[in-house]
């Protein structure tokens, strides 16, 4: 699913910005470029094979799952895949099976969208124009405020993250609600990592974009930059992520949830993994420390002096050994 319009006709259009040195474009001239750009990606994404858009789908996923933001996430935004698009149905039930409360969209009248949980394969049903949308009670628009990790769908992206979707706007009034900390991660095939997506003012960017045989690329300056000698707030260094700044926070997510259920449960276990690694480094310095004043082969006979065999001092002398 692409929760945007298949049309670009009902997009709203809005005054370009200008270049330095350069006159701005009229908003017909930036749809049409929009347009053309469009028919370039939907063409060559036809010419896909089935087992291209699989193994496509296999390789988002595991660059998603393996991302040290998404296994902090108590609430990830994902979509359901359609078409051409490349699969996500993969990524959303392994970021469910593992305790992940995952929320999908869906398609108002407005053409805005409100956002619902994902229960499993057996939750999804069909949606307006062709979208495959969630069944369980919707949260409100606003539910993707709670999300601490957004998967956006996209025909296209450059470098500073403007983003080309289809043209209904929908994912721009979904992305204005969330916070510049989160994460936005579009989903994307490896060609369609442009020079320039033509943007408007009410055009919103992503962080970040996912390619099937290049991982995670950050886009816009200061999101993350990785790489020997940088070091900036909330950025990988020298290839290592810091965990207290990898997230931004983990928020408290039972307000989107009407049983408390699944984000809570799931900010519970990382809390409980946390813990886990720190009982583990202490028990293992403590095994340690015990290895260091016996060494192996030892017990305490063999010590300097027998323990097994010392007897209290007698009256006024020195220790008595037997």
């Amino acid at each position: 699913m692409g929760g945007d319009d298949e049309s670009a006709s009902g997009r709203p259009v809005g005054q370009a910005g200008q270049s330095a040195g350069l006159a701005p474009e009229l908003p017909s001239e930036l749809a049409a470029r929009k347009a053309e750009l469009r028919l370039r990606v939907l063409g060559a994404r036809r010419r896909l094979s089935p087992a291209e858009r699989a193994l496509a789908g296999r390789q988002l996923r595991d660059a998603i799952l393996e991302d040290p933001q998404a296994q902090m996430a108590g609430v990830v935004a994902a979509y359901v895949s359609v078409g051409s698009e490349p699969d996500t149905r993969a990524l959303i039930f392994a970021l469910w099976k593992r305790g992940t409360y995952v929320l999908l969209p869906l398609l108002r009248p407005d053409q805005d969208l409100d956002w619902a949980s994902y229960e499993g394969p057996d939750s999804l049903i069909e949606g307006p124009r062709g979208l495959v949308e969630p069944s369980e009670t919707p949260r409100g628009v606003q539910a993707i405020t709670s999300a601490d990790l957004v998967l956006v769908p996209g025909l296209a992206a450059d470098r500073v993250g403007n983003r080309l979707g289809r043209g209904g706007g929908s994912y721009d009034r979904a992305l204005a609600r969330v916070s510049g900390q989160i994460p936005t991660i579009g989903l994307i095939y490896d060609d369609e990592l442009v020079p320039s997506v033509p943007a408007e003012p009410h055009d919103r960017a992503v962080r970040a974009v996912a390619r099937p045989s290049h991982g995670l690329t950050w886009l816009l300056p200061g999101s993350r930059i990785s790489g020997p000698g940088l070091s900036l707030p909330g950025s990988r260094i020298s290839g290592r992520t810091d965990p207290r700044t990898a997230c931004p926070r983990l928020r408290d997510s039972r307000s989107v949830t009407a049983s408390g259920g699944h984000a809570w449960h799931a900010r519970l276990w990382n809390q409980r993994a946390a813990c886990a690694v720190i009982l583990s480094s202490l028990l293992l310095r403590v095994l340690i420390y015990r290895t260091e004043l016996v060494p192996p082969g030892r017990n305490r006979a063999h010590l300097p002096v027998p323990l097994h065999r010392m007897r209290r001092p007698a009256r006024g002398g020195a220790e008595v050994h037997g």
